[in-house]
């Protein structure tokens, strides 16, 4: 199994999905391929994972989710992007598994066969990752349904092309 120790998030155009390109702990670089159904099925639990790390009184919880969304959006620092060469290994992810603990949450993602990478997010990153991702699905005009609304809080930021994590 792979795992990744930065990684940078990608839209591509030609073929309509999104790219993690991720830098693992033997020195390997590995291209990921999400398609939007995958996502549409792995975001809401990754979100509802986020929205109840944080016990916030019911009637505010959409503005404490909205404020710590905009938090980790002006958190955000630039880093270079990990870039496939040409012997990276490149796969579509058919499925996926969603681990997660107390600040933390791991996304195991599987190819065909034996394929599998882990890309593990404390609770920022995570928050990070989802604003990238957000920015993403609205530059390929992906249908924003899952999107709950302290997600989009802050949105019109500057969009990140991309996430590198440490």
């Amino acid at each position: 199994m792979k795992i990744f120790e930065t990684f940078t998030t990608g839209y591509d155009e030609v073929e309509d999905r999104i790219s993690l390109v991720g830098s693992c702990l033997k020195g390997d670089v590995v291209q990921l391929w999400l398609n939007l159904r995958l996502m549409q099925k792995f975001l809401p639990p990754m979100m509802d994972w986020l929205k109840n790390t944080d016990r916030a009184e019911p009637a505010k919880a959409a503005q404490v989710q909205g404020f710590m969304q905009q938090s980790a959006r002006e958190a955000m620092g630039q880093q270079p992007p990990v870039m496939p060469t040409g012997n990276s290994e490149k796969w579509l992810v058919r499925s996926l598994d969603l681990n997660w603990g107390p600040g933390q949450i791991v996304l195991v993602l599987k190819g065909e066969g034996d394929q599998a990478a882990t890309i593990g997010f404390p609770t920022l990153i995570a928050r990070q990752w989802l604003n990238v991702v957000y920015d993403l699905y609205r530059k390929a005009d992906w249908p924003l349904t899952i999107w709950p609304d302290w997600m989009s809080e802050g949105a019109a930021a500057p969009a990140t092309p991309h996430i590198v994590k440490h």
